[in-house]
């Protein structure tokens, strides 16, 4: 009988220290664009215990990441030098992932994916006059 609840005692002990089902997703995921000064942001804003990851890439390529989004506590990310292909169309998805510093044994985390965003479609662009 004590074998069953150590082995419950560990599993609800290792679910609770950052199994992939405890960090909540992000959720409203919307672009901004101002004359190509893109953001993405998104809810909530992270407790302690978790943090976000933006991975992003143009229709049909590899996903790639911006180094100030990786592991943050921000509920925005600044993707203007990043989306270099214009003309193209990208999707971004929002990670929810353990803080810098602690560790998971996890290999997938909870993620949503943005809308599509072509920057020369969707980009505002305000004329300043002189």
């Amino acid at each position: 009988m004590k074998l069953p609840t150590l082995f419950i005692v560990l599993l609800s002990t290792y679910r609770g220290s950052g199994a992939a089902g405890s960090y909540p997703r992000a959720h409203n995921v919307t672009w901004t664009s101002t004359n190509f000064k893109t953001l993405l942001s998104w809810e909530p804003n992270p407790s302690t215990d978790y943090s976000y990851t933006v991975e992003f890439s143009v229709a049909g390529g590899n996903r790639q990441r911006n180094h100030y989004c990786i592991r943050s506590n921000a509920t925005v990310c600044d993707l203007s030098v990043s989306l270099t292909e214009l003309n193209s169309c990208y999707t971004a998805d929002v990670l929810s992932e353990p803080t810098l510093g602690t560790a998971s044994d996890d290999t997938e985390f909870p993620h949503t994916t943005s809308p599509r965003f072509c920057p020369c479609q969707d980009s505002r662009f305000l004329i300043f006059a002189t």
